[in-house]
């Protein structure tokens, strides 16, 4: 039986919106309240924001561990990445440009009962596009350019969307057959 990560996925998913929402509001506050903003260094927002982005992570990792243990505990023997590989891919240079992708694919693909893991599904393309489209632009961010930190700002707020309807999407999968084992039991 699996595990219900429904307030797991809640807690994600409010983290991640308010990560996704860090930027546009340092960019309002600094052109809103430049005298706030200059009472605060950009060292202590960075050191904040980094901070508050790595906690996201831990989360979202465990989120994502929990949900590949749950298709374990689903039956799911064949599967190509265990619940652990799916984050450790995230930091192997050159595989974590696509094998996080394959890695949640087959996590919603299962999630979903799809017969074959591989096959391409729009919301895992998606928020795997705006992931890799965030994390270019930021390592090339040009400083001081306003333009590519209002693009980052909104590449960011659309992976955060992104990232909360398939948590969420692949959460309520995964509860979908325990609420049909139950209705056998009781039929």
């Amino acid at each position: 039986m699996p595990r219900n990560l429904m307030p797991l996925a809640w807690l994600v998913a409010i983290m991640v919106a308010i990560d996704g929402l860090k930027l546009p509001l340092v960019m309002a506050t600094s052109y809103l309240m430049p005298e706030l903003f200059a009472q605060t260094t950009v060292a202590e927002i960075d050191t904040a924001s980094i901070g508050f982005y790595l906690l996201t992570a831990v989360v979202f990792a465990v989120w994502i561990v929990m949900a590949g243990q749950n298709l374990r505990r689903l039956g799911f023997e064949d599967l190509e990445f265990s619940p652990a590989s799916r984050v450790w891919w995230f930091f192997i240079p050159i595989a974590n440009l696509f094998r996080p992708f394959q890695g949640m694919r087959e996590l919603w693909n299962a999630s979903h009962g799809e017969e074959h893991y591989g096959e391409n599904q729009p919301i895992v393309s998606i928020w795997w596009a705006l992931w890799l489209a965030n994390g270019l632009i930021s390592g090339f961010l040009p400083e001081g350019s306003v333009t590519w930190l209002t693009v980052l700002a909104v590449v960011g707020i659309a992976l955060s969307g992104v990232a909360i309807a398939m948590i969420f999407r692949i959460t309520i999968a995964q509860n979908r057959p325990v609420a049909e084992d139950l209705a056998e039991v009781f039929a």
